[in-house]
């Protein structure tokens, strides 16, 4: 039976990750229902979900309530001054006056709950690893009969995963076609057409690229939702990277002369100077050195993958020829080589060895079992075991 800890290949299922690709990540909205609640079985129960809410205490800006479109005030549902220690904590959730205004038809957003819940966090690896691109996921309960936000559109590409009861969705065409970071609009913007209205039941997906605007409501019973957002790379982010390297160039670093009180006047030489520059931008840049340092950046900036940490400390029992491993699941990872060394890359930490053991590198962060003797390449056998040594220390692999 399909669920959730398969991807989101099972989460998107029947469309396929390579449909998807092609017709809706940057293209139109998909609708996914009829699948039943068990597709998200033990992601998120609704005796967690209220544990999550009530029986934990979390502080501003962790959390937030809104209601039609309206932010209200944390002042009115957090506690400041609290003793903590030997100190004190502000902007903390005060659990009766939340219930009272989720009552009176707020919404209780908790914004990127990958960072506080492990099966969460899970899922948001699960997406990263399938679309290279940042996640973070946020929770939604809305009362019955209420409305959160106004028409608006995200400047992420979302996936709504319907978790308990219903909610009434009403999709209109692009505010914006691929909208920026920098493009959001904070606040109500007018619909287009119509293009969806539907309601979503337990299992049930909708897929939102960014910019599509769009609004919900509940029907007559209370509805908990999470938004998988995606930020993807985009060309403007590419050119953003290139740019990067011109002050290299002594050329970009001379001065240019303005005309503040306007209009602007290039001059010939000027106009002669900018294309050359133009000519040595096209000329010294490298596409690929700019998706490479933008790919680095991606897995040193992911969430660590800990769990079982504990259990590593706890293990006294070194590692032998016939230990049998495999890849931490949550861990997102590179392999790349300069020439003269190999270096896998994760979490923010760079383990290298001799380029020629490059494909040992990969077999171990391909995911699959391996035995220790196994591990191929001219290595000694005291070199494999000390390679795996330490990447079962760091966190990377974990005994089978």
């Amino acid at each position: 039976m399909p669920h959730w800890t398969d991807g989101p290949e099972s989460i998107l299922a029947p469309t396929s990750i390579d449909a998807f690709m092609d017709v809706h990540w940057d293209g139109v909205p998909l609708i996914v229902q009829n699948r039943g609640a068990d597709l998200y079985r033990d992601l998120l129960s609704i005796d967690a979900l209220d544990a999550l809410i009530h029986g934990s205490g979390w502080q501003v800006p962790t959390f937030r309530l809104v209601k039609e479109g309206n932010q209200i005030p944390h002042e009115h549902y957090t506690v400041d001054g609290i003793p903590w220690g030997t100190g004190s904590v502000s902007g903390f959730m005060e659990r009766e006056h939340i219930r009272q205004f989720m009552r009176d038809g707020a919404t209780f957003v908790m914004e990127s709950c990958q960072r506080i819940h492990p099966s969460i966090g899970h899922l948001s690896r699960l997406f990263e690893q399938t679309f290279n691109c940042p996640s973070a996921v946020n929770l939604y309960v809305t009362p019955p009969a209420a409305q959160g936000f106004q028409p608006h559109f995200d400047v992420q590409n979302v996936f709504v995963l319907q978790l308990h009861g219903s909610k009434q969705w009403k999709v209109y065409g692009p505010h914006i076609e691929h909208p920026l970071p920098s493009q959001a609009i904070d606040g109500a913007v007018p619909p287009g057409p119509l293009l969806h209205d539907v309601t979503l039941h337990p299992g049930d997906l909708l897929y939102l690229p960014r910019g599509y605007v769009h609004v919900a409501h509940t029907t007559e019973e209370l509805s908990a939702h999470l938004s998988v957002s995606m930020l993807p790379t985009t060309w403007a982010d590419v050119f953003k990277e290139l740019i990067q390297t011109l002050p290299h160039d002594a050329r970009f670093r001379s001065s240019v002369p303005l005309h503040p009180k306007g209009p602007a006047e290039a001059s010939e030489a000027m106009e002669s100077t900018f294309e050359e520059l133009m000519t040595a931008f096209q000329s010294g840049s490298d596409l690929e050195d700019a998706l490479d340092g933008m790919a680095r950046r991606f897995v040193a900036t992911r969430l660590p993958a800990t769990s079982g940490q504990l259990h590593t400390l706890a293990d006294a029992t070194p590692i032998s020829l016939n230990s049998t491993l495999k890849r931490h699941p949550d861990i997102v990872w590179r392999v790349e080589s300069d020439g003269e060394q190999a270096h896998l890359h994760f979490h923010g930490k760079t383990t290298s060895v001799p380029w020629t053991a490059i494909q040992a590198l990969r077999i171990i962060a391909e995911g699959e079992p391996f035995t220790v003797s196994n591990i191929p390449g001219e290595l000694s056998d005291d070199i494999r075991c000390q390679l795996a040594q330490h990447l079962f220390d760091e966190g990377f692999l974990v005994r089978c």
